[in-house]
């Protein structure tokens, strides 16, 4: 059954049985070619798609907006789309969107967040890893519609546009991919967005500015008021970041992977840590130093903490969960050389869930993931990607809990899971309510993925598909520009 007559069940239009309706209306196989929205790239293998991410309300119209970004060399754009969306029939031709274009070769829009930054209004942050010789450079824009947007078609704006630009470091003669990771969070409770950086090469480190944030161009080391370095000399800590309150003390907490952290000595991969960081001082620290926190350590090769998300609560009871992707996919990131890799010592990939807790119950010290995750969903197969990306935050069938989508490197599909009531500790990739599948398409549709709070304005949070068409380290399906699909949430 294909989504749009899917979704008549809650209308009750005959034909579909009671229990779909109890799951929600995006249920079964929801097909790529009936999205409620489709946005295309604007050139060829540009990896539109690449991320999709929901960013709040940045032009303070009352509509949420998302943005989808580019950032294959020589393309460097990050796509700025204003809600409130409609199911437009566009076709060939490009809705207004405002779009950010970085320098040449930079990278911009490797990574995205926003927050309230600079306490003028809303800020969008775009990380841009490889400028400046790979030092990386993050820019923070306080963007709004063109006054007179064209009835189609884009507007441009670049680096001279930015509020504030934070440039990267060199480190032992190495530029440290600084942007490659972006969040935001008020990290010391004091009421202001902090900017959360993440710098990914050797050991990985990641830097917090405190807000508000004065415009200018800013040096990063100078800057940063926290810089957390990580534990491994080839960890790559701070490649991905998520923040939220897993403790339920009413401040945010900082969540770092570090998906290579205790890389196998035979070459397999990294089993990798996810770090809860509770409390973030300021001053300089190795991650190991910091002591209100918990560590979850992943199994041989399996790249745990490659993507996280903190930002929702899966099973109702007012604190934030963690979702953690141990994607299990590092040989092939580091035999692309050789396509014919299949990487047989890798294990299934997997997404892990952790509960978050109060009074006490958050968990604290360092363990294994598999023996404290409150529930372990595994991919099909090997080296499919399954959790390449993750996605907590937002109600999308009106249950009253968030819900959770897992999406794959290279399968083009994503999956959905309402919420985790009641969670189980093993569950499938083929227990998901819902299948987004974009296999007819071809273009590795779920390789990014979000729960967009609510894009068209009817009270439920929405889902985000990018589908970049080509893989970033080698093998590609083409030169087609990559899309970006939007379905909306029913009851």
């Amino acid at each position: 059954m294909m989504a749009k007559d899917i979704r008549k069940c809650a209308k009750g239009v005959g034909g579909v049985s009671l229990a779909l309706v109890l799951v929600g209306c995006l249920s079964g196989v929801i097909l790529m070619a009936d999205a409620d929205e489709e946005r295309a790239g604007g050139a060829a293998a540009e990896r539109f798609g690449f991320i999709v991410r929901s960013v709040g309300d940045l032009n303070a119209d009352g509509h949420s907006d998302f943005v989808v970004t580019a950032p294959n060399p020589g393309h460097d754009k990050t796509y700025i789309h204003f809600g409130p969306q409609t199911p437009e029939p566009f076709g060939d031709d490009t809705p207004p969107r405002l779009v950010f274009e970085g320098p040449d070769n930079s990278e911009a829009g490797w990574s995205v967040a926003s927050g309230f930054l600079s306490g003028q209004g809303r800020e969008l942050v775009v990380g841009a890893p490889a400028e400046l010789g790979s030092k990386g450079a993050v820019y923070l824009l306080q963007v709004a519609p063109p006054k007179e947007a064209p009835i189609f078609g884009e507007t441009i704006i670049g680096p001279q546009n930015a509020y504030a630009q934070f440039r990267g470091e060199t480190i032992n003669n190495e530029g440290h991919y600084a942007g490659w990771s972006v969040e935001v969070g008020d990290l010391n409770d004091d009421g202001h967005d902090d900017l959360i950086i993440g710098a990914c090469r050797r050991e990985g480190t990641v830097y917090v500015v405190h807000g508000p944030i004065a415009s200018g161009v800013h040096n990063l080391g100078n800057a940063a008021d926290t810089v957390l370095k990580g534990r491994d000399s080839e960890g790559l800590f701070g490649c991905s970041l998520s923040v939220g309150d897993l403790n339920g003390d009413g401040r945010d907490d900082l969540v770092v992977g570090g998906f290579r952290e205790r890389l196998d000595p035979l070459g397999v991969g990294g089993y990798g840590r996810v770090h809860v960081f509770y409390d973030v001082p300021a001053g300089e620290f190795s991650s190991e130093e910091l002591g209100n926190k918990a560590v979850l350590v992943g199994t041989r090769g399996s790249s745990l903490g490659y993507a996280l998300d903190a930002g929702g609560d899966l099973n109702g009871d007012g604190v934030d969960d963690l979702a953690m992707g141990a994607s299990a996919y590092t040989c092939h990131r580091v035999h692309d050389n050789n396509p014919l890799e299949t990487c047989v010592e890798n294990p299934l990939p997997k997404v892990y869930v952790l509960l978050g807790g109060k009074n006490g119950d958050a968990l604290v010290g360092e363990h294994n993931v598999t023996d404290k995750a409150d529930s372990t969903i595994s991919g099909a197969a090997k080296n499919t990607g399954f959790g390449h990306a993750v996605s907590i935050g937002g109600d999308i069938n009106g249950d009253g809990r968030d819900d959770l989508v897992i999406g794959t490197q290279d399968q083009s599909l994503a999956y959905l899971f309402y919420g985790m009531p009641n969670p189980s500790a093993q569950l499938a990739y083929s227990s998901a309510q819902g299948t987004f599948d974009g296999t007819a398409q071809g273009l590795l549709a779920g390789f990014s993925v979000d729960i967009a709070p609510d894009l068209n304005g009817d009270g439920l949070a929405d889902v985000l598909i990018g589908a970049p068409a080509q893989e970033w380290f080698g093998r590609d399906v083409g030169q087609d520009a990559g899309r970006a699909y939007v379905f909306y949430g029913q009851e």
